[in-house]
């Protein structure tokens, strides 16, 4: 089976959240839902550290720029 897509993933990310904010379940599904988010959340990090590196390898080898990090909201991530 093939790996899904940064953008399945984001999706399937999604569509999780806004069911346990529309229809809070028991608490054995609300876990579940959230073991899964944490899951997906975690490949969606680690494809969006990837392309960064990439964009930043690129900008350097043809454009001569040194490193200029990203500006984020967040700045635990």
């Amino acid at each position: 089976m093939a790996a899904k897509t940064f953008e399945t993933n984001f999706n399937d990310l999604k569509t999780i959240v806004e069911t346990m904010e529309k229809n809070p379940s028991n608490l054995k599904d609300l876990l579940k839902n959230f073991e899964k988010a944490s899951l997906l959340y975690s490949k969606c990090i680690d494809e969006l550290r990837v392309a960064e590196q990439k964009v930043t390898m690129i900008r350097e080898q043809h454009f001569g720029e040194e490193e200029i990090p990203f500006a984020t909201e967040d700045k635990d991530v």
